[in-house]
């Protein structure tokens, strides 16, 4: 029987993380969206690319900080 430590430690991990924060975010932009649509009356195709657009900058801005904070204390993944 597992102790689950490999999996606890997979949860703990950066990348797990990152991925766990990335899907919050693209469900709070899908979710203004959905409110921005019924809201304000907006096209669902206006409201989706504005969901898309802004989850792919959040991920872009976020992997530049990354990058930035790795270079900053010299850490190098692999």
């Amino acid at each position: 029987m597992s102790d689950g430590r490999r999996t606890t430690e997979r949860l703990r991990s950066p990348e797990a993380r990152r991925w766990g924060m990335s899907g919050l975010v693209v469900l709070g932009f899908g979710a203004a969206a959905v409110a921005a649509h019924f809201w304000l009356g907006q096209a669902w195709h206006d409201v989706l690319w504005m969901a898309a657009s802004l989850s792919f900058v959040w991920v872009v801005v976020r992997e530049a900080l990354e990058g930035r904070r790795r270079g900053r204390t010299g850490r190098r993944d692999r």
